[in-house]
């Protein structure tokens, strides 16, 4: 839930189509529709081509991770 939703953050912050960034992450767009709405749990490498399709770091998206993800 937290995954898809920070992917969905960076991606609209961007001013990305999810039809967009599938494309630049070489996936389809319900697969990217599919893992912001918490349907599917992608693998690291599928992380990975979304966030360099994003232009984002895994230090970025960690910090972003767990802001959203709150107090544990």
């Amino acid at each position: 839930m937290v995954l898809g939703a920070v992917l969905r953050s960076f991606r609209e912050s961007r001013e990305l189509t999810q039809e967009r960034l599938a494309f630049a992450a070489k996936l389809t767009k319900n697969y990217v529709s599919d893992v912001e709405g918490a349907r599917r749990n992608p693998t690291m490498r599928v992380v990975t081509q979304l966030l360099d399709a994003l232009g984002v770091s895994w230090d970025d998206f960690g910090r972003a991770y767990e802001k959203a993800r709150g107090p544990v």
